[in-house]
């Protein structure tokens, strides 16, 4: 069995950026849209030249859900599956009818499971700092994950100092050493030292 296609009220790919909508009612819960794969997501879609975000969240929110909103708060990136960018602008919904593009809409509460394993509404809430403390990433996991990717905004890091890299040296006399039963950072004569950033 095949799905229907969703129209698409926007086509063309003259864009230049994404956008997406976070509508959230007042018991938390929150407007999804339907894939034409299958699966739900924000709605959201291409910025058109000479759009603002804003523009384009909320022209989207119309077109995929059915929603006619107004801007409520400050846009902030989130990044897809896919990797890319994608600024999610927070809207309030003041009428909702059926999505002029097909799509079924539902509202799900994105701080319970499985809603709260979505890629997307998982980095709504942290950049709202609303993530529950249930689902906060614990800190020996933001510590594997900043020395995975050194990159990853917002969490420990290891100081550098010493002869071994990252890591401060192990040895009370600064050197290093192998004994070759330690896990890799050992064999380097290391001690882990974390910083948080903001904090020295």
């Amino acid at each position: 069995m095949t799905r229907p296609a969703f129209l698409n009220l926007s086509p063309g790919l003259d864009r230049v950026g994404r956008a997406c909508a976070w509508i959230e009612r007042e018991d938390g819960f929150v407007l999804m849209t339907g894939l034409e794969w299958g699966g739900w997501t924000l709605p959201g879609g291409g910025i058109h030249p000479g759009e603002t975000p804003a523009q384009a969240a909320v022209r989207e929110a119309w077109e995929e859900a059915g929603a006619h909103a107004e801007v409520a708060g400050d846009p902030f990136p989130i990044v897809g599956v896919s990797g890319v960018e994608s600024i999610c602008v927070p809207l309030h919904l003041t009428r909702l009818e059926p999505s002029p593009e097909g799509r079924p809409v539902t509202w799900v509460n994105p701080r319970s499971l499985p809603w709260a394993e979505d890629h997307q509404l998982r980095q709504v809430l942290a950049a709202r700092g609303q993530t529950p403390a249930h689902l906060r990433v614990p800190p020996l996991v933001q510590a594997a994950q900043a020395v995975a990717s050194p990159d990853f905004a917002g969490v420990a890091r290891p100081k550098r100092a010493g002869c071994c890299g990252p890591w401060r040296p192990r040895a009370p006399e600064g050197g290093c050493w192998n004994s070759g039963r330690e896990p890799a950072w050992a064999r380097r004569g290391c001690s882990r030292a974390w910083t948080v950033p903001g904090t020295s």
